[in-house]
């Protein structure tokens, strides 16, 4: 094995135009995959933050209540109770927030929008700086000009911590034509089938974060409880942040078991967002509360699609680039074959057995592909990282709420790289069999006297 390896050595390097140029096209293959499997995970990473932080935990206690079979709200009583059930039992979990979930109207005094509101403690949700910015005062603001030394942004977020303000972001406000410190009015359905209002200073504007952003706006919990009339010992969400997010579906099985054992109503399974479900809640006849537990799958599902999408993408493109250099390393290795006709009779002449003249061949083609291939990841990774560093500003619109960001952002896993290296290196390789297969069939004779 080790003369066939060192003999693949020196045909490689022997042959070097034909190997730099086929080894070229694989590591450019590669690279090119390292880098739309980075975007793809800085893709999925950027909507598991932005949907845990803005809209969802990694696993939900939500669910709706019925005061009559016609009349429902997101709402959960006795949360005092459930919320110490997860908190006692779910070890999995880093901590817990709850949230007030509704649904109105924001109106200004030149046009109005239907949201989602979520009313929340901003004191213990200071993460969401992380995601949250304020944005540049021309994204909403039409005509605007700067003025020197004026802020290009306005407003604060903190101001969230005291009742009686609101953060819009930026395409809200700029169709509601508001700015930091302008009142908006904020008017729900209550229970009673009556709208109830309340003005509200807008405190922030904040930057658009794709389609996640739509349809929500955030207040606070005193402002949506004083709304709604809502007592102590009720809320819209409670929201559990897991140290990882691979035990989601066993944190999700175990709070069902234990609710349910405290007599519980339970709502089937369904992954969509709470807004999604509550047409279909207020037409079944029941009245009461349903439990409803959820995952961040389930509360984004309506944003799949990007994934699905981009992942199809990389698939085509993959599948594309990969049958180009497996005819590429056919085409080459059988042009190979060709020139060294003379030297494959002489093996074969010498003793050399057909299993092992086809092995030579392979293993040259296996060397060739996994440098090849290692020094594409290494490329690939490096380009990544560089991007991913560059914090490259995305100037479209509809490529920011594709990606969820108005920054390109790539994650290299290591996972990742040994998949892209195992595929490639095994699907080059294999493009190597069938010209192995034809030069080990050569007869002796016949190829020591062949003349082209």
């Amino acid at each position: 094995m080790l003369k066939l390896i060192r003999i693949a050595f020196r045909n490689i390097i022997k042959n070097r135009n034909r190997s730099i140029m086929l080894g070229s096209a694989i590591i450019i293959v590669t690279a090119i995959l390292i880098i739309l499997m980075a975007v793809t995970s800085g893709i999925s990473d950027t909507m598991l933050k932005s949907s845990t932080m803005l809209m969802s935990g990694h696993v939900n206690i939500a669910g709706f209540y019925k005061w009559r079979p016609t009349s429902a709200g997101p709402l959960i009583m006795d949360y005092q109770n459930l919320k110490r059930l997860a908190i006692e039992n779910i070890p999995e979990a880093k901590c817990v927030v709850d949230r007030f979930m509704s649904w109105g109207e924001i109106i200004s005094d030149f046009d109005s929008i239907h949201s989602a509101i979520w009313g929340l403690n901003f004191t213990e949700e200071q993460e969401l700086k992380d995601v949250l910015k304020l944005a540049d005062k021309r994204d909403y603001i039409e005509d605007y000009k700067p003025v020197p030394g004026e802020a290009s942004t306005a407003g604060n977020l903190d101001e969230l911590k005291n009742p009686g303000n609101i953060a819009l972001f930026a395409s809200q406000a700029k169709r509601l034509k508001v700015e930091a410190g302008d009142m908006v009015t904020i008017s729900v359905p209550t229970r009673r089938n009556v709208w109830n209002t309340k003005d509200l200073r807008v405190c922030a504007v904040l930057k658009d974060i794709g389609i996640t952003v739509w349809p929500a706006v955030y207040g606070t919990k005193d402002d949506i409880s004083d709304l709604y009339r809502f007592g102590e010992n009720m809320t819209g969400k409670i929201m559990r942040y897991l140290k990882s997010k691979k035990d989601v579906v066993k944190v999700q099985n175990r709070l069902k078991n234990l609710i349910g054992d405290e007599g519980y109503r339970l709502m089937e399974e369904e992954s969509a967002p709470f807004w999604k479900k509550l047409d279909r809640v207020a037409k079944e006849e029941w009245t009461g509360q349903k439990i409803d537990i959820t995952t961040w799958e389930d509360e984004i599902s309506f944003m799949k699609w990007i994934i699905t999408t981009f992942n199809s993408t990389v698939l085509y493109f993959l599948v594309v680039l990969m049958v180009i250099i497996i005819m590429g390393i056919m085409n080459t290795l059988w042009i190979s074959i060709r020139e060294r006709t003379k030297e494959i009779g002489t093996l074969r002449a010498i003793g050399m057995h057909r299993n092992r003249v086809m092995m030579m061949f392979m293993i040259e083609a296996f060397i060739l592909s996994a440098i090849s291939t290692a020094s594409g990841i290494l490329i690939g990774s490096g380009v990544s990282e560089l991007l991913d560093y560059l914090k490259i500003k995305i100037p479209y619109e509809a490529v920011q709420n594709f990606l969820l960001s108005d920054e390109l952002s790539l994650i290299i896993k290591v996972p990742n790289l040994i998949l892209a290296f195992l595929i490639i290196t095994i699907l080059s390789t294999m493009g190597a069999v069938y010209p192995s297969y034809r030069a080990a069939k050569m007869k002796p004779i016949s190829a020591i006297n062949y003349i082209g």
